[in-house]
């Protein structure tokens, strides 16, 4: 694990670009999510078969447990909508499985 670097690229990416919008000052709102996790063993960890439940109330249950990036991503896209987000933009670096997930597969 203390080599996986590349799943934080996502959120690196938008705080980058939020660096740049502010520098820019474009004539338009924009407002950024950027939700993050960690993935450490330890005895709270998720484990196949603890139900988790969403932003939006509902529940999930856990079958895959390196889920906790599209799990982190369902409730920041249930957040952006709650504030009327009226466009989303997601870059977030999951795994293969996200297609699946997103309706890809």
């Amino acid at each position: 694990m203390g080599k996986m670097k590349g799943d934080m690229g996502g959120g690196a990416s938008v705080i980058a670009a939020m660096q740049a919008i502010s520098q820019l000052k474009p004539k338009l709102n924009v407002h950024v999510v950027c939700a993050a996790t960690d993935n450490m063993p330890s005895g709270t960890a998720q484990r196949p078969g603890d139900v988790v439940t969403a932003m939006n109330g509902m529940t999930i249950e856990v079958d895959n447990t390196d889920a906790e990036g599209r799990l982190t991503l369902a409730d920041a896209i249930g957040y952006a909508l709650s504030k009327n987000a009226t466009r989303i933009v997601d870059v977030a670096t999951l795994t293969g499985a996200a297609r699946i997930a997103l309706g890809d597969g």
